[in-house]
């Protein structure tokens, strides 16, 4: 597996279009350039966080955010293959994995509805 993390930026690049060329793409595959992709600007960007500015750090976190949903639609993809018709990781996975979402129009109706309005 280390002459996976050691290929260059271009070939990966190369085999991600060879892929995507490909009658049966396999989404797992592309999934998992992604996140090489991914992680090697991550780490690129880390190495000069002393010359980020703050648009540079929103840029780390939404791309750290990109990789931790790519991991888990691996994870999804692995479980559907395996039969699980449901896709969740297994439990023992990391908690970083589980996204929740609020419905923010459903807070907003709600406050409408009784008159009210919370101060954000």
């Amino acid at each position: 597996m280390e002459s996976k993390s050691k290929s260059t930026v271009s070939y990966t690049l190369f085999l991600y279009r060879e892929e995507l060329r490909r009658n049966q793409t396999r989404y797992i595959r592309l999934n998992r350039t992604k996140i090489s992709l991914t992680d090697k600007l991550i780490t690129t960007s880390v190495r000069n966080l002393e010359k980020c500015s703050m648009e540079d750090l929103h840029a780390i976190n939404r791309e750290i955010l990109f990789k931790k949903k790519l991991k888990y639609q691996v994870q999804r993809i692995r479980n559907l293959e395996a039969g699980n018709m449901y896709g969740r990781p297994n439990q023992d996975d990391d908690s970083d994995n589980n996204v929740k979402s609020v419905n923010v129009n459903s807070v907003k109706r709600s406050d409408e509805e009784d008159g009210t309005k919370n101060p954000v």
